[in-house]
């Protein structure tokens, strides 16, 4: 019974690194707001296991929106813009 509990916190303590250092290693791009990348790694350090599970659910989230946004923008043609593409300037004919 010990050998098991020793094993699932070896386990719980290396999931909470490998969310530790995915969180501190993501660009900055990824994260909808300025602050959000220290917010994010401040609570998975100081909440480890219940803040490493809400940043893994959190990113899954993400990535899951990812690709379907892309599936979408696939599939209407690239009739569909992103989110990024309103900041850039638009090409074309200037209005008089």
């Amino acid at each position: 019974m010990t050998m098991l509990l020793w094993a699932v916190a070896v386990a719980a303590f290396l999931f909470w690194l490998y969310v530790l250092w995915t969180a501190a290693t993501m660009p900055d791009s990824d994260f909808p707001g300025r602050n959000d990348k220290v917010i994010w790694v401040m609570i998975v350090l100081f909440t480890p296991i219940i803040g490493a599970l809400l940043f893994a659910l959190w990113q899954l989230e993400q990535s899951m929106q990812r690709r379907a946004n892309a599936r979408l923008k696939k599939a209407s043609g690239g009739l569909l813009r992103n989110k990024q593409d309103d900041d850039k300037p638009h090409e074309g004919p200037t209005p008089s």
